[in-house]
């Protein structure tokens, strides 16, 4: 029996990522565990077995709500058993143009027993029990946005109670750059600018409520930050 789902959307539809996320999420059906990953990825045998037994360590060593993830190693390092003794884990951020904070990439670094608090989400790999998107449900109407969307969720995820940890073993690979196949944000209408105007303001980068539309304002109540914690904490 099959049990995978599917969505076909023309490409003159499609309105970047962060909208696609939330497409994807439709397809949930309330299973135990949900995991996010970007295409052209490879994994390791028995993968879903080693990441739910890392969410059911961390929960046993105390942590309520644990998010494992973290920018995958390359399809250059992959190993079957994905034991290069080394993992990756998010290292850096910084400012953009745009005034948002952005990613840089990731270092290897040596596993622990447990794997290890991070601040960051990667929206290329995130793997945790399934009933966050009850708390943390994808936000529709963000435009074409890429640079500021793991950041949000981040921030959203963390105000929301849930704890982000690198795992400590590398289960997925991923094919960066592809240098010759073509990108989104080649493609002609391909416009963030709104779309950044709301994470801007939802993270307490631009105050000025006067720059979001009606709309972006009517779905902060649906789609903002959680009241677990602050967004100072």
């Amino acid at each position: 029996k099959r049990n995978d789902r599917l969505l076909r959307l023309r490409h003159n539809y499609a309105k970047g990522p962060t909208c696609a996320l939330y497409l994807c999420s439709t397809l949930y059906q309330n299973e135990e565990y949900y995991l996010q990953i970007d295409s052209h990825c490879k994994f390791i045998k028995d993968w879903d077995v080693i990441l739910i037994k890392m969410i059911q360590d961390l929960k046993k060593s105390g942590v309520k709500k644990p998010v494992l993830s973290h920018y995958t190693p390359t399809y250059e390092s992959y190993t079957e058993k994905g034991d290069n003794g080394n993992i990756t884990t998010i290292c850096e951020s910084w400012f953009t143009d745009h005034n948002l904070i952005s990613l840089k990439g990731a270092n290897w670094v040596s596993p622990g027993d447990l794997p290890q608090s991070n601040a960051y989400i990667a929206a290329g790999m995130f793997f945790c029990e399934g009933k966050f998107l009850d708390e943390v449900p994808f936000d529709p109407e963000l435009d074409f946005l890429f640079i500021g969307e793991e950041l949000l969720l981040s921030v959203r995820f963390y105000t929301n109670g849930w704890d982000i940890y690198t795992p400590n073993k590398n289960t997925i690979y991923h094919l960066y750059t592809r240098e010759k196949e073509p990108k989104y944000w080649e493609n002609k209408g391909v416009n963030a600018d709104q779309a950044s105007k709301k994470v801007s303001y939802l993270l307490g980068l631009d105050t000025d409520r006067s720059k979001l539309t009606d709309r972006q304002i009517y779905t902060l109540q649906f789609y903002g930050l959680g009241r677990e914690r602050t967004l100072d904490q």
